[in-house]
């Protein structure tokens, strides 16, 4: 009788022992999930909870915290109550209603629910909610809410259920969707549907469906990042392209993780989505700005490099030689060989001197300055003339009123223009054209010369790339016509703009910018 007894009592251990690390197993799996989920929330900008099977709070994000303790001073955490516990009024009752509807339907529904705050006003929320398991495979509810109490009251002053629809997407702007990996198909919230450019009611569609709403550039991205979310096992992020009806485009940041069945295989891919095209766009100007920065950085630095071998190739190298000319004169016992040697000395040192003065031209000619544009012109087809080139020029007499800057961008298109027809073109003639149309100028250099290969222009120096650079920082438009035997033109269109309407600073500059941004077309 005491051994049976002892048997009992060790089965009846082993029993405790084994049941007590199922539910061990259990709460670490539990953990596990919530654990994901949490990753995913934490960061999101709307407030987030997991409610179990009885309406106690099992997770709640930084979002939902902050806002218990402005509501509430002296609470910080809604974990281990219910709604009723927490909330007063009809409130609660209304949470926990939608809670239930969302058990029953099996998905994710959108609701409008409300609170009310410490000084007896009514805020208004947007939330999404979505069916979930524990380990148990009882009942839980999750769910995503935002503040739409701005929205809400300017729906009441519409009074209007499109205007209720617009006011609504405005203030939200983000959409949930589940996508069943068996049947491919997707239920998504209205507001999904509405920024992927459906109806609002069409909120069941097929993957294949859905993908034909993304841009063709993008579906290879989307179709990859699938079997991508799944193998990560972790929340993943992606952005793409949509074409509306419409014909608009718009930019969609998806954020999602995969849920797994009892057996660890995917079930489902449940994702939050906000429309990112405004900062999509800003991120795509600013890299544009940068890319155009660094290509003047890398311009500027090739100008300072060839200042600097002009000025070692030319007049310090005929200081050097008036130097060594000086030196051997002054040993010099012969009168008439010191008198020669000073005299070429001096020679070193005029050639030296003129050189200077026409690097100086190049790099900032004083007659810009003091007499203006057309004067500016007119000198480069002096130096043009001095090298056997005869410039037929066609100037507007109103250019010397424009501002200083586009003035500046207008004479380095034209000296770089000749510079290279007279390099590289063989012609023995060119034309400027320089005039001023409405808001603005239009410059052309055209020769009869060898031409050359535009397409293969663009991976050469930085002569043609600095033009257009700096044409496109004034906002305007440039183009090259050219072939082998065919001449050249240099075209430029650049808008006259005042001080404060600086062309990177936005508006007409960058349509103009958008309109030629090849080096040519």
């Amino acid at each position: 009788m005491p051994s049976l007894a002892l048997a009992l009592t060790i089965a009846v251990g082993v029993l405790l022992a084994a049941a007590l690390a199922w539910l061990f197993t259990a709460r670490r799996r539990l953990a596990a999930e919530i654990g994901l989920f949490a990753d995913f929330m934490e960061n999101g900008p709307f407030l987030a909870f997991v409610k179990d099977g009885e309406g106690r709070y099992i997770y709640e994000n930084q979002a939902l915290r902050e806002f218990i303790k402005q509501i509430r001073p002296g609470n910080d955490s809604l974990i281990g109550k219910t709604d009723k516990e927490f909330f007063s009024g009809q409130e609660p009752l209304t949470y926990v209603a939608n809670d239930r509807t969302v058990i029953a339907h099996g998905k994710p529904l959108q609701f409008e629910e409300t609170s009310i705050e410490p000084d007896g006003s009514l805020r208004h929320w947007s939330s999404i909610k979505f069916p979930r398991t524990d380990a148990f495979g009882r009942p839980c509810v999750a769910g995503v809410t935002i503040d739409v109490t701005a929205v809400m009251q300017a729906r009441s002053a519409a009074r209007s259920s499109e205007d209720r629809c617009k006011l609504a997407l405005e203030a939200g702007q983000m959409g949930s969707m589940s996508l069943d990996l068996q049947t491919l198909m997707l239920d998504t919230s209205p507001v999904f549907a509405v920024l992927h450019g459906n109806p609002e009611t069409t909120t069941s569609i097929s993957l294949a469906d859905a993908m034909k709403m993304v841009h063709p550039d993008d579906r290879q991205a989307v179709t990859n990042a699938l079997p991508t979310a799944i193998e990560k096992k972790s929340p993943h992020r992606i952005r793409y392209r949509v074409v509306k009806p419409d014909g608009t485009v718009a930019w969609i940041e998806l954020v999602g993780n995969v849920s797994h069945d009892d057996a660890g295989r995917p079930e489902f891919i449940r994702a939050v989505g906000f429309d990112v095209t405004e900062r999509q766009q800003s991120f795509e100007e600013l890299s544009r700005r940068r890319d155009m920065l660094r290509r003047l950085i890398d311009i500027q630095e090739n100008e300072r490099q060839t200042l600097c071998h002009e000025l070692h190739d030319g007049p310090i190298q005929y200081a050097i030689a008036a130097k060594m000319l000086l030196e051997s004169a002054r040993d010099e016992g012969d009168a008439t060989v010191r008198a020669e040697r000073i005299d070429a000395a001096i020679d070193c040192l005029m050639r030296g001197i003129a050189e200077g003065r026409q690097v100086i031209r190049g790099v900032r000619p004083a007659v810009l300055d003091d007499l203006g544009l057309v004067a500016a012109i007119e000198d480069l087809v002096e130096q043009m003339a001095a090298s056997a080139i005869t410039v037929e020029t066609a100037i507007d007499d109103s250019l010397d009123g424009l501002p200083p800057a586009l003035q500046t961008t207008i004479y380095r298109v034209v000296q770089e223009s000749l510079a290279n027809a007279r390099k590289h073109s063989g012609a023995a003639a060119a034309r400027v054209e320089v005039s001023r149309v409405g808001d603005e100028v239009s410059v052309c250099v055209s020769d009869p010369g060898s031409g050359f290969d535009v397409d293969e222009s663009r991976a050469g120096g930085f002569g043609l790339a600095g033009m257009m650079e700096r044409v496109r920082l004034a906002g305007g438009v440039f183009r090259i016509e050219s072939g082998p035997g065919a001449g050249t033109k240099i075209h430029a269109r650049l808008p006259i703009c005042t001080a404060e309407e600086q062309p990177l600073a936005g508006g007409r500059s960058v349509a103009y910018a958008a309109a030629a941004p090849d080096l040519a077309r």
